[in-house]
């Protein structure tokens, strides 16, 4: 079965590293590792030493739910918090949610 070509993702491949001014974009400029330790609190860098890049619970890694509801939502508790890898996985929650 021939799969339709994903118009988005071919103006992107064409223009997103090339063009001088890209606005169709949805993320910000990203940082580096280094900057991002630069900002975290005395105790936070040394998390990034033993940081393991794979697979963690599905609702996310406990400790940055934790951190979510400590920081921004104090009153709900970690469970009720979801992290996502990316923003289409969390807008296709949300509106199967709503619909």
């Amino acid at each position: 079965m021939p799969i339709n070509t994903f118009k988005l993702e071919q103006f992107l491949a064409e223009y997103e590293f090339s063009a001088p001014y890209l606005l169709c974009n949805s993320d910000a400029e990203s940082f580096t590792v280094q900057e991002v330790i630069a900002m975290a609190a005395p105790a936070e860098p040394a998390l990034w030493d033993n940081l393991r890049l794979d697979y963690t619970e599905s609702p996310g890694l406990p400790m940055l739910r934790e951190q979510i509801t400590k920081n921004f939502y104090p009153s709900f508790e970690p469970d009720n918090i979801l992290c996502f890898a990316g923003a289409e996985e969390g807008i296709f929650c949300a509106l199967h949610t709503l619909c």
